[in-house]
C-alpha cells in the first residue's frame, strides 16, 4: 500500500507546476511573430538560381532560393542596394522595399548598372 504525500510536499509540487505553467505561457506570448513578417528587401531574379545561396553586402544579408531573394534592412538607398545585388546575382525581374516595388525606370537603371559601381549622390 502506498502512503499519501505529506500535505506540505503536495503543496510544493502544485506550486512548482503553477510556476512552470506561468513561465511557459509567458514565453509563448512574448515570442516574436515571425510568420507574418515581410522581408525588408525582396527581389526576383530574371533567371532563377540552381542552388540556394546567401550573400552579405554592406550589412544586408540576402538569402536566395530559386528566383526569390530576401534581405534584411540596410543603411543605403534602395537603388544602391539593388545595384549591389545585381552585381552579385545578375539581372532582376523585380525589386521591392517593404512591399513597394521599384518603378520600371529605377529597376532598369539598377539592372543596367551592374558593371560599374553606383555613383554617390
Amino acid at each position: 500500500m502506498t502512503r499519501p504525500l505529506p500535505r506540505s510536499l503536495n503543496s510544493l509540487a502544485f506550486a512548482a507546476l503553477a510556476i512552470l505553467g506561468t513561465a511557459a505561457s509567458f514565453g509563448v506570448t512574448t515570442a516574436p511573430a515571425r510568420a507574418a513578417t515581410v522581408a525588408f528587401y525582396e527581389a526576383q531574379l530574371a533567371t532563377p538560381a540552381d542552388a540556394r545561396r546567401t550573400e552579405i553586402q554592406n550589412g544586408v544579408v540576402w538569402k536566395c532560393a530559386g528566383a526569390d531573394c530576401r534581405g534584411n534592412e540596410g543603411q543605403s538607398r534602395p537603388e544602391v542596394v539593388c545595384g549591389r545585388l545585381v552585381r552579385k546575382v545578375g539581372p532582376l525581374a523585380n525589386f521591392s522595399v517593404k512591399g513597394e516595388a521599384l518603378d520600371a525606370e529605377a529597376l532598369a537603371k539598377c539592372n543596367g548598372d551592374k558593371a560599374a559601381p553606383l555613383a554617390r549622390r
